[in-house]
């Protein structure tokens, strides 16, 4: 049995990430991401990794997080743990708003951004909508430029924890754009938060240090390939 995982070699203000080899891991789909100890993670976890609404920001408790990706298979699984002092806030079924709102999405929520070039049409979007308090979560994936959002065939499930909540997703890779792991692309990972009304909103990223950089790939950190 083969797995291959993508690993942060180094701290998140690096520019890359490597992809190896392991084969000893056995993952199960269900919120709990102790089989993932051994693997080393990217942290989002600092005021300057803020990128909407800083002055909402009150630090780890408030919102921060662990994330790792895995390729297992035909699956790509994602996982995180984030801190959250009020976990899975969600009050609307359908949280992704059109992008002339300045919220753009009206929820807890994370995203994983993928591309395999710097081209903007070549993104691939992961959301992970957890629903109200995590209990129905679904996945959401939107392919530039078109945008149009379709419900994964993959499963996503929410814990919630003493100080926020951990989350491990599986999503076919033939969901996703043709020859993504195929080569070196580019990674970004989206938190979104909000505490109560839209006042509390806030969005934070690996990254990214403006909103506009969440849309250019050759802003985000790279994943290399190892053959």
């Amino acid at each position: 049995m083969m797995i291959l995982i993508f690993s942060c070699l180094k701290s998140f203000a690096e520019d890359n990430f490597e992809m190896y080899k392991k084969d000893d891991l056995v993952s199960n789909i269900d919120g709990l991401i102790d089989e993932y100890s051994s693997i080393k993670t990217v942290k989002i976890n600092t005021y300057s990794q803020v990128v909407q609404n800083p002055f909402n920001y009150r630090g780890e408790s408030d919102l921060s997080g662990e994330f790792g990706l895995v390729l297992y298979k035909n699956d790509l699984i994602i996982f995180g743990k984030v801190r959250d002092n009020i976990p899975l806030y969600q009050t609307r079924e359908k949280p992704i708003n059109p992008k002339w709102w300045k919220i753009t999405y009206g929820a807890d929520g994370v995203c994983f951004l993928l591309s395999k070039s710097e081209k903007k049409e070549d993104i691939n979007k992961i959301i992970l909508n957890f629903e109200s308090q995590g209990l129905n979560p679904v996945i959401v994936l939107d392919k530039f430029p078109d945008e149009k959002s379709e419900t994964s065939s993959g499963k996503l499930v929410v814990k919630k924890t003493q100080d926020g909540y951990t989350f491990e997703a599986r999503i076919p890779i033939q969901e996703l754009s043709d020859g993504l792991f195929n080569r070196d692309f580019y990674i970004e990972i989206i938190v979104y938060d909000m505490d109560g009304d839209e006042t509390t909103y806030k969005v934070m990223a690996l990254k990214s240090r403006v909103e506009a950089d969440l849309e250019k790939p050759s802003k985000w950190l790279k994943m290399i390939v190892k053959k």
